[in-house]
């Protein structure tokens, strides 16, 4: 049922292709009226939900490099010792099936 949705939110399905899809999906027909019912007043919001979902992009923690370094003696006047402290943090994209589908060199 979960596909039969998604597919018919795909196609923008009015009556007529619903009841075209439904009837090759091998439901019961009985299921058919109750089931255009709750979805077809809902199709659109389920489509921009689906394209808000794919249209996400992702930031995961991937590392996290530090460095402490001393400079102790440098050319100044001043002779003061200079602490130097490096951050590097990774982070990496992660992409929907869909992008990786499309892009398979991106696995």
């Amino acid at each position: 049922m979960a596909y039969l949705i998604l597919h018919l939110a795909k196609i923008k399905a009015n009556k007529d292709e619903f009841e075209s899809v439904f009837a090759q999906s091998g439901l019961n027909a009985n299921l058919m009226e109750p089931f255009g019912e709750a979805i077809l007043p809902h199709l659109e919001q389920i489509r921009a939900n689906l394209i808000s979902e794919v249209e996400k992009n992702h930031h995961r923690f991937r590392n996290l490099d530090w460095r402490l370094s001393l400079v102790t003696a440098c050319r100044a006047k001043q002779r003061i010792t200079h602490p130097k402290f490096t951050l590097q943090l990774g982070l990496e994209q992660v992409q929907s099936d869909n992008q990786k589908l499309e892009n398979p060199e991106a696995q």
